[in-house]
């Protein structure tokens, strides 16, 4: 799988949604690492929304898991606006 590439998708509603808004999903974190990443795609001169990971979104190895899905965060990101 390319590193591009998400391994599950959101609802598709959602990600329709999220596209005509032009947000861009760019990965899926635990705590640790969303404040970094955040930073570091704003300091690239993006917009960050963090949005919720559904649990139909794991794949079926991370289900296994003994951390809920609500621990985690998708990241999406689009290019800042002028003013923002």
């Amino acid at each position: 799988m390319s590193p591009d590439a998400p391994a599950v998708k959101p609802p598709p509603q959602r990600e329709a949604e999220l596209a005509r808004q032009g947000w861009t999903r760019r990965s899926v974190a635990a705590p640790g690492m969303l404040r970094e990443m955040a930073d570091l795609y704003r300091s690239l001169g993006f917009e960050v929304l963090l949005e919720p990971l559904a649990a139909q979104e794991l794949a079926d190895e991370c289900r296994a898991c003994a951390l809920p899905a609500g621990l985690f965060k998708v990241v999406y990101t689009r290019p800042a606006r002028s003013g923002s």
